[in-house]
């Protein structure tokens, strides 16, 4: 029993405990409800709500699905769609906010910011007062599940359509904040977001991250300052960072990120020239700690793609530090929007190795390329070998620092080497080299002196030096402030020209030297000048150049007295060409050129427009105009107005020494098309030189045109007149030149005479064949027509013509009292001597050439009406004189009329047995007086021809002459046969010679064979050969009209006579 009392007070305590127990749980339960009840909600929403312009159109719900309130309003605008809540108070005793349940939809963003608004300001109102008096309310809050979406709102130009936020398990207190999952979904005019993260014990955790189809240019209208606005915003912001540093760290921020997945990417957008078709950012396990800002790892992948080009950045990054490379594709429409004379192919795929960390960026690329530029074949080109650029940037300095080496190859130099460094701090400087070995490309001896070529420099922001040297270069360019500069240039040592090209003799030892100087002025409107100045022992040279408005070069040139010109040519008097000027003008497109020297003037006008070039030449009689545009065409039209005086101004700066004397006029035309094919035309009335004292060759009507393109030669046309033959042809003559033959396919002579042929012009042997089935021939003396088949053979100096001519018929005009004969071939005269000049053609000539008639020929002239056939051989042998060979045949029934008497030919002959010049005569004429039948015969030579009288019936020489002159033989009894022969015969003789071709000026038939014949040396003297036993010869002397004098010379005497003429 005492048992039994002693536990009586615990079975007590018990009851009360199990009591304060179901107490407590009714209560809370009852609390649980009571806060979970929509009916209490909404009578302290009554209550309460009106304060503060909160309105609502209902309120519900229960313990199970909580409260519940639909289209919560401030001041009638919507605040709130619907709002559910589900919360328990038990937490409250362990100061904890339990939320089971807080669903928010659809609330107004705009309302929202109203009723904050509004809420901000009351708590102004009170804050002071009770910011001393009430200690802070530290609660924690525990949230199971939360999410909260807003109707569509714009925000700063942003236009949100959709907002979700999803929280689950979210535990705060003053120390920490967890949450187990966070989701949010963005959808906006800009862009797409969705977030799933989580936190726990400061390490947030964001499994993932996108952001899709970004509008970058929508977000560059928003967020991209106006350059005119205010900087001071952001000094502001920079001020509350440095206050920042020194606040406690807030316990709720996160000490870790790690971000699992990471995607962006952006909308197509074009930016200028720039079409942005894809810009996507990638990224994985990314470690940040924050409080010392330090990204531990990462794995990060940048990929754009624009109409210019691709980059790929792919980077890992490891304490702070990005270490990637990033490849650069540049497209085609990158070189064509910015014209770069690059090719495509060459530059390939750039990779540039990046690295950033916080306190340093650096940038390694290395490159080679091919052929980089775009060029035809055989233009200018380049290969990069090797570029390697290394770039830092101090991010804590501020300081950049950029080194290069190049290595290039052009067509004229292989492994120039270019390097260079660049810094940048507080100042910039530079400093650099270019080296090249050897120069290429251009034969080794032009550019000798630039071997070993270095170009060293060093500069800043204000001021540059550069030194230049080479084997035989030096030089500076030096600028103090980048407002002028100074070059330098000459050579170290003499310029021995005939190391570069190939001299005379007595010019190599030229030396030159070289200095050039430019000062520079940078200035606006400044003029640039430049000298330079060359000295030699050939001619000096003084060069000024000024480009302000124009750009004017202007050159003289002086020959010093001991310039190596004045023994090299002799001939030429160099005085007359001191100095040599010569001004060059550009301005504008168009370019002006003046040469002067001596007589010699010349001038030219180009427009670099158009291309059209304009010129004018002049020397003495010559003028000279050019016009054409050089790509197309090019025109010199040449005006010769005197022969003669061309010749005489030539020979005012060059000693011709003996020059035929030439006279005449001519137009000559010159095109040249397209830089390759010159047209060729020459017209003249009439051009003659005199070959000799006494000989004058005279051309006449000339007209031709030429066509040279390449190694091709056409002679479109031709026509001049020459000794009155008529030479032409309207058909084209072609000939082919090269190194090696000349091809002639054909020429034509007189449009009949085909010329065909080839020759080798190193072996020096050709054949040439000349054929023609009816060749004509036009001329004042003959019309006569021929066929001919000659061929040619050359072989060095020697030169074999054989072939044979056809005469096929014709007529002769020719005057046959025009031909001359020497009277003899010991006659000489002394004016008309000249020395005999070697001749290696004539020498090595061999000819056979066969001439016949296949009609007869033809003369009628004056008193002489004949018909010749002609049979002669041209024969000439190596090392000997031209002979003709053969006779002409003068038809039976031919006549000649003399004083009224017709004399009949029989058949007769010229002989030619050698020299063309001494024919032997075989001539035999009938004259039919009245009752005698009178033969006269010719033989002989035509210098020294035998004539015999004879008749039917027979009579003396006296009375044969008689009826000839007197038509009766009764001057034979009063005049004696050799009175007649002097005062008749001769006069006949000499007539009938001259009308057969012997031209004689005095003649007179003596007794016997005793023959006088004279010619004429000048007006007044006459030599006279006497052909009788004793030959002798006559020297006449015509003092005037009545008085001569006469010298004889023979083997036996000598005699002067001075005879006196008067008339009785």
């Amino acid at each position: 029993m005492k048992k039994i009392l002693l536990y009586r007070p615990l079975l007590w305590m018990r009851k009360i405990i199990v009591y304060l127990l179901i107490l407590a749980i009714v209560m809370g339960l009852a609390l649980y409800f009571i806060v979970n009840s929509a009916y209490v909600v909404r009578k302290v929403a009554d209550h309460f709500a009106p304060d503060y312009n909160i309105s609502y159109s209902r309120i519900h719900g229960n313990v199970l699905t909580g409260v519940m309130i639909e289209d919560l309003a401030y001041n009638e605008d919507p605040l709130v769609k619907h709002i559910t809540l589900k919360w328990n108070p038990a937490g409250l005793f362990k100061k904890t906010l339990i939320i089971n349940t807080l669903q928010i939809e659809k609330a107004n963003v705009g309302t929202v910011k109203t009723l904050m608004a509004s809420f901000s300001s009351s708590e102004n109102n009170t804050s002071n007062e009770s910011s001393s008096t009430d200690a802070p309310l530290e609660i924690d809050v525990s949230v199971q599940h939360a999410s909260l979406s807003l109707e569509p709102f714009d925000e700063q130009g942003i236009g949100i359509s959709k907002l979700m936020l999803d929280v689950r398990d979210l535990q705060y207190s003053s120390e920490s904040v967890d949450v187990r999952a966070l989701d949010l979904k963005v959808d906006s005019n800009v862009t797409k977001i969705t977030l799933k993260a989580g936190l726990k014990d400061r390490y947030l955790n964001v499994r993932e991250l996108t952001i899709k189809e970004l509008d970058a240019l929508a977000l560059q209208t928003l967020f991209i300052p106006d350059s005119n606005e205010s900087n001071e915003s952001d000094a502001v912001v920079t001020g509350n960072d440095n206050r920042s540093k020194d606040k406690t760290v807030n316990p709720l921020m996160p000490k870790w990120v790690h971000l699992g997945r990471l995607k962006i990417n952006t909308l197509p957008f074009i930016y200028g020239p720039v079409d942005a078709k894809a810009f996507n950012v990638s990224g994985r396990d990314a470690v940040f700690e924050v409080e010392k800002l330090l990204l531990q790892k990462a794995d990060l992948n940048v990929y754009s793609s624009t109409n210019l080009s691709d980059i790929y950045y792919k980077t890992k990054v490891k304490n702070n530090k990005l270490i990637g490379k990033v490849d650069f594709k540049p497209k085609k429409a990158l070189f064509t929007l910015y014209e770069l004379p690059i090719r495509r192919e060459a530059v390939g795929d750039i990779v540039v190795d990046l690295n950033v960390s916080r306190s340093m960026v650096n940038s390694d690329l290395k490159i080679k390329m091919e052929q980089v530029l775009k060029a035809d074949v055989n233009d200018f080109n380049l290969d990069i070998d090797d570029l390697h650029i290394n770039v830092e940037y101090d991010i804590k300095k501020s300081t950049l620092k950029a080194k290069s080496d190049l290595l290039l190859t052009t067509p004229y130099a292989k492994d120039v080497l270019v390097t260079n460094l660049f810094t940048m701090d507080k100042h910039i400087s530079y400093s650099g080299e270019i080296y090249a070995a050897k120069i290429i490309g251009v034969d080794p001896k032009f550019v000798k002196p630039l071997d070993h070529l270095r170009v060293t420099y060093k500069g800043d922001g204000h001021s540059v030096k550069t030194e230049i040297e080479s084997d035989n270069l030096q030089g500076t360019f030096i600028s103090p402030d980048f407002k002028k500069a100074d070059l330098h240039l000459e050579n170290k040592h003499p310029l021995v020209l005939n190391e570069f090209i190939a001299l005379p003799v007595e010019l190599n030892q030229t030396k030159a030297n070289m200095v050039i100087d430019a000062p520079i002025s940078f200035e606006k409107n400044a003029s640039l000048m430049a000298y330079a100045k060359i000295d030699s022992n050939v001619v000096n040279i003084d060069v000024n150049m000024s480009l302000k408005e124009r750009l004017q070069v202007q050159t003289v040139m002086h020959i010093p007295k001991e310039s190596l010109l004045r023994t090299y040519n002799t001939s030429i008097k160099w005085d007359h060409l001191d100095p040599l000027k010569n001004d060059v003008t550009v301005l504008g497109n168009s370019i002006d050129v003046v040469v002067t020297a001596g007589r010699l003037n010349a001038n030219a006008q180009y427009d670099m427009n158009s291309s059209q070039l304009k010129g004018k030449v002049t020397l003495g009689g010559l003028t000279a105009n050019l016009s054409g545009v050089p790509q197309e065409k090019l025109t010199v039209d040449t005006q010769i107005t005197s022969m003669n005086a061309l010749i005489k101004s030539i020979k005012d700066v060059y000693t011709l020494g003996e020059v035929p004397v030439v006279k005449g006029s001519a137009e000559l035309s010159v095109a040249l098309s397209e830089l390759k094919n010159i047209d060729i035309a020459l017209r003249s009335p009439q051009i003659s030189y005199q070959a000799e004292r006494k000989t004058e060759h005279i051309v006449n009507d000339i007209d031709l045109a030429v066509h040279l393109q390449d190694e091709k030669i056409v002679l479109n046309h031709y026509r001049f007149t020459y000794r009155g033959q008529k030479l032409f042809s309207t058909k084209s003559s072609t000939i082919f030149l090269n190194d090696q033959n000349v091809t002639m396919e054909p020429i034509w002579l007189n449009d009949g005479l085909k010329v065909l042929g080839t020759y080798d012009l190193k072996a020096r042997k050709g054949t040439i064949t000349a054929e023609a089935d009816t060749f004509p021939i036009v001329h004042e003396i003959v019309d006569l027509e021929s066929a001919i088949d000659i061929k040619t053979v050359l072989d060095g100096n020697k030169t074999s013509v054989n072939g044979e001519i056809t005469l096929l018929g014709g007529d002769i005009h020719y005057d046959l009292g025009q031909k001359t004969y020497a009277s003899d071939s010991d006659i000489i005269i002394v004016q008309d001597i000249k020395e005999k000049e070697p001749n290696p053609f004539m020498d090595g000539l061999s000819a056979s050439v066969q001439i016949k008639t296949k009609k007869p020929l033809i003369y009628k002239k004056g008193n002489v009406d004949i018909q010749a056939a002609v049979d002669l051989s041209v024969y000439k042998a190596e090392e000997s004189e031209l002979m003709l060979l053969g006779s002409v045949e003068i038809l039976k029934g031919g006549s000649y009329t003399f004083e009224g008497k017709k004399f009949i030919l029989d058949k007769s002959y010229v002989h030619f047995t050698g020299n063309p010049n001494k024919p032997l005569l075989e001539a035999s004429v009938t004259y039919q007086s009245l009752n005698h039948l009178i033969t006269i015969r010719i033989t002989g030579s035509a210098d020294a021809p035998n004539i015999h009288f004879t008749s039917k019936p027979s009579l003396t020489k006296e009375q044969i002459l008689s009826i000839i002159l007197f038509d009766s033989e009764a001057g034979a009894g009063t005049n004696s046969g050799e009175e007649m022969m002097k005062m008749m015969g001769g006069a006949m003789a000499k007539s009938a010679l001259s009308d057969l071709g012997v031209q004689l000026d005095h003649l007179v038939l003596g007794e016997g064979k005793s023959v006088e014949v004279g010619k004429k040396l000048t007006d007044k003297i006459t030599i006279i050969y006497v052909n009788d036993e004793v030959s002798s010869v006559k020297l006449k002397y015509e003092h005037g009209k009545r008085t001569e004098s006469v010298i004889g010379v023979s083997e036996e005497s000598q005699s002067y006579d001075i005879l006196y003429k008067k008339d009785f």
